[in-house]
């Protein structure tokens, strides 16, 4: 049976449909299952899931989309990001809480991710393996290396070079609204 080049993109690894030269927009870090190692800006634990512009260009998001697993879908919000800027979404499946929240979750036991592009051609899939506590699924080198399962989650940060503890940090995380 034939296949177009689109379903056998979409049939690949998720590293192997990778070009790490000239990328553009990437996911970045993806965490399935917090526990008080982020909020977002309601004081909440919420899985997320971490863009960032691998370019050396401006590049405008809106227009992208990501589907989850099930196939829902969410079209990111008109957010133009300089080279090297990252860009936060909470999958909460609350997106009446915000434009940065997506209207699925992560499942914790594995799931799929598939980044678009405004001009609907597949960026990139990644299959996400089952994911402990505040582990995460991250890139080092920061936004063009492989994606590596890390137990020092970087949430709106540089992964840095390789899965290492973050240096404290000297802001306060927000205070928690129980």
């Amino acid at each position: 049976m034939h296949r177009s080049w689109l379903s056998a993109l979409l049939a690949m690894p998720a590293i192997a449909a990778c070009n790490f030269d000239n990328r553009g927009l990437v996911i970045n870090e993806v965490m399935a299952s917090n526990d008080n190692a982020w909020h977002d800006e309601w004081g909440e634990d919420e899985d997320y899931i971490e863009v960032i512009n691998a370019s050396d260009r401006t590049i405008r998001i809106g227009g992208y989309v990501l589907t989850d697993g099930s196939g829902e879908r969410a079209r990111l919000p008109d957010v133009q990001l300089a080279p090297g800027e990252l860009y936060m979404m909470v999958a909460d499946a609350s997106p009446e809480q915000g434009p940065q929240h997506l209207p699925f979750k992560i499942s914790s036991s594995g799931d799929t991710l598939v980044l678009g592009d405004a001009h609907g051609f597949a960026v990139e899939r990644l299959d996400i393996p089952a994911l402990g506590i505040n582990t995460t699924l991250q890139r080092f080198p920061n936004g063009r290396g492989v994606l590596v399962a890390c137990q020092h989650p970087s949430p709106a940060r540089d992964n840095g070079a390789e899965c290492t503890a973050a240096a404290p940090s000297n802001e306060p995380k927000p205070p928690r609204q129980d």
